[in-house]
């Protein structure tokens, strides 16, 4: 093709080297989408959705490669709708598509890639193996992505262990309760997480030599502390233990080291530990939006707003369809105080899912802190219903009818966390209890149940300097002790604690 370039004065002629890097830009990105299970026994949905996940996560160590995570990929399970259409939705040039038949010791694999410009296959094939060899078959159609794309796309920057997906088991039913685990954490709730981890068990049990399962327990502890269904003095010990085992098996797990740098930031308040451990995740997995969004908190934490929006709207790129990732866009925007574009993104995120409870309550925390205290109780308020209990939000709505001088129903949400106390003795609700004390105005009990949060290892703790209802304490002596206690990075003194702008 004969390729013509106008030329006039103050025009610009883009040269092949700005070409290259265009091309490399808009065409290096592939969603895989859930492998069919072609099996006659259903039981086997989670080893067909096991297999595509592994394939994902071996693709995520491809550099300069986009590829779509499990959650947007997921979304279209069972659904029958245009290559192209998908493609648009989770932007994307290239589309896998397969399935998976599994029959006794034996499985069949087919694998597609298609271009979703003009639907042009640039391969497809049948893979017949034993179900032994499951761990290089996901390797050896990993690689031929790759190397697929490098044909049409020009040369890729890889290597053979950049596609290498796991190392270790060759215990096939160990494997099975590994897949049955994944398949149950894939639900995101503590009811699937806790299923999860029987399944993990029962994978080390059968095979302590793989990493695998280590590493999904190491997250499953660090999910059920974060959000405090596990007291976090228990689970994250648990989950340091399970991480650094599966270390010893694996050194070049990215999500073994996004595990670790997850309980160094949330149990043990090491944020130098817990930074250098998201750089090696993210140098084993750059592709892997779990750790760019999880990354982005640990810099809305310390203070780095900008790059903690860059993090998040690199996470929501990989996983366009991930609700969580678009709240956690919002979150970084609120923290530092940029109230508009906050507002903007969580309704865009709430349009997505009208019923994501965690959008609506970080919206309501938008007009908390812009000053609309009555838009911020109306949206709040929805969040009890939504959730199915009582008890849902009663510290953030309690704070807010506080503020806007409702004591009475104030106190009324105070006597539900504390009924919630006895009904639930396993939830840890200090800084709901924290926030109504210091709404109604006692500041000293507020910090009491504060510093019970810190000793208690709460997740939302990592916080303490940057979430917006604290910062009317960053002058008192006690709450700058609290500080000075954990160590957050750049924050020595009150003034270093001031409102953002």
């Amino acid at each position: 093709m004969t390729v013509h370039a106008v030329v006039n004065d103050g025009l610009a002629v883009p040269t092949d080297q700005h070409l290259s890097g265009h091309r490399a830009e808009k065409g290096r990105s592939v969603a895989v989408l859930p492998f069919v299970n072609m099996s006659s026994d259903a039981e086997n949905e989670f080893f067909s959705d096991g297999i595509t996940e592994e394939i994902i996560n071996a693709l995520t160590r491809i550099n300069g490669l986009q590829v779509t995570a499990r959650t947007s990929s997921f979304a279209f399970k069972g659904e029958s709708l245009d290559i192209r259409e998908i493609a648009g939705r989770l932007d994307v040039t290239h589309v896998l598509e397969g399935s998976v038949r599994r029959f006794g010791d034996q499985i069949r694999v087919t694998a597609q890639l298609i271009c979703a410009a003009d639907g042009y296959h640039l391969f497809s094939d049948n893979y017949d193996r034993k179900l032994e060899d499951i761990f290089s078959l996901q390797d050896e159609i990993a690689s031929t992505i790759v190397e697929q794309l490098a044909e049409h796309l020009g040369p890729v920057q890889t290597s053979a262990q950049d596609v290498d997906v796991r190392r270790g088991s060759r215990d096939t039913d160990a494997y099975g309760e590994y897949l049955r685990g994944r398949f149950e954490w894939a639900r995101f709730s503590p009811e699937g997480t806790r299923r999860a981890i029987v399944h993990f068990e029962r994978s080390v049990d059968m095979d302590p030599g793989c990493e695998l399962p280590h590493t999904g327990l190491a997250a499953s502890y660090v999910f059920l502390g974060a959000i405090g269904h596990m007291p976090p003095t228990e689970a994250f010990p648990l989950a340091e233990t399970a991480a650094l085992r599966a270390l010893e098996i694996e050194p070049n797990s990215g999500q073994t080291h996004l595990a670790l740098a997850m309980v160094a930031l949330f149990y043990h308040r090491d944020w130098d530990a817990a930074y250098h451990s998201f750089q090696k995740a993210l140098s084993i997995t750059p592709g892997n939006a779990e750790i760019h969004y999880l990354y982005g908190m640990y810099l809305t934490s310390v203070a780095d707003y900008e790059e903690a929006i860059a993090e998040a709207r690199t996470a929501v790129r990989l996983d366009p369809l991930s609700l969580p990732h678009h709240d956690a866009l919002g979150q970084a925007m609120l923290h530092s105080g940029l109230y508009e574009e906050a507002e903007q993104q969580l309704l865009a995120t709430i349009e997505m899912d009208p019923n994501f409870r965690a959008a609506i309550e970080t919206l309501g925390w938008v007009y908390l802190e812009s000053g609309d205290l009555q838009r911020a109780i109306t949206t709040l308020q929805r969040l009890p219903e939504m959730a199915g209990h009582k008890y849902a939000a009663a510290g953030v709505l309690g704070y807010a009818y506080a503020k806007a001088g409702q004591i009475e129903e104030a106190r009324r949400m105070l006597a539900l966390l504390e009924e919630r106390v006895e009904a639930q003795p396993d939830i840890v609700v200090d800084t709901d209890f924290t926030l109504l004390h210091l709404g109604l105005g006692d500041r000293d009990l507020a910090l009491d149940y504060l510093e019970r949060a810190l000793e208690q290892r709460m997740g939302t703790m990592i916080f303490i300097a940057t979430f917006p209802p604290w910062r009317e304490l960053h002058s008192d002596p006690r709450f700058i002790a609290l500080l000075e206690r954990i160590g957050v990075p750049g924050f020595e003194s009150a003034e270093s604690v001031s409102r953002p702008g």
